[in-house]
């Protein structure tokens, strides 16, 4: 006889098996939350309109002597220069110790456009630096970025002359930067050294300029005076 074939009891499923990729999910989420960080966005630097920059403080630079010039900047452009910065800073304590220790200190003279004095500074390179802090350039400005292309013509100067003031002006405005904290424009007013006509004696004025006024270990101006 024949038995009857008794049918295999089937194994319900362990329910780990079915839920194990959810844990193998859940173990890698838990994972990345205690290892990873979240990932901080760079902070982007604050967007100064030309508005803005206008609104701001009238700043009063001043030379001195006969040829004594007064200009007067915006103090969220200038600020661009450390040196500057610096001074800025130092009106302000002078305000405020002045307000606080002299009752005879007049109010209205808080209304007064602050006053930065440059007794030593050539006056027509104060005036390429503030030029710079507004565009970015300063006149005579590059016609192209090749290293042989002249300036723009310059109606003050119309022909190179034996004194080398075209050389000079920019070798001020070279000096001038580097003293006010302005590598950008120390470059860009070297590089227009390069492209200025002179003559022989011009160059010597020049060279003259550049030893007696630049600091001995400024080789990126005094170097180049070899070449000439």
């Amino acid at each position: 006889m024949v038995e009857s074939e008794q049918p295999m009891p089937i194994e319900d499923t362990p329910t780990a098996d079915v839920e194990m990729g959810e844990e193998v999910a859940a173990d890698a989420g838990a994972g990345e939350e205690e290892t990873g960080m979240t990932e901080l966005e760079p902070e982007q630097p604050k967007l100064m309109l030309f508005a803005d920059l206008i609104k701001s403080s009238i700043i009063e630079v001043v030379g001195s002597g006969e040829s004594k010039t007064t200009y007067s900047a915006h103090e969220a452009v200038i600020v661009k220069s450390p040196e500057f910065a610096s001074r800025l800073r130092a009106l302000r304590l002078e305000v405020y110790v002045r307000q606080n220790s002299m009752r005879s200190f007049a109010r209205t003279d808080l209304r007064q456009p602050r006053q930065i004095t440059f007794p030593d500074c050539d006056i027509d390179a104060m005036g390429s630096v503030i030029e710079y802090l507004y565009t970015g350039e300063y006149f005579p400005k590059k016609t192209s970025s090749a290293r042989d292309v002249p300036l723009e013509k310059d109606p003050h100067q119309p022909v190179p002359g034996d004194d080398g003031a075209g050389l000079l002006d920019h070798a001020r405005v070279c000096t001038l930067a580097e003293r006010l904290g302005l590598p950008e424009l120390k470059s860009l007013a070297h590089s227009k050294i390069h492209r200025t006509a002179s003559t022989a004696k011009g160059e010597l004025a020049y060279a003259r300029f550049v030893y007696k006024e630049s600091n001995p270990d400024d080789q990126t101006i005094r170097k180049p005076v070899a070449a000439f």
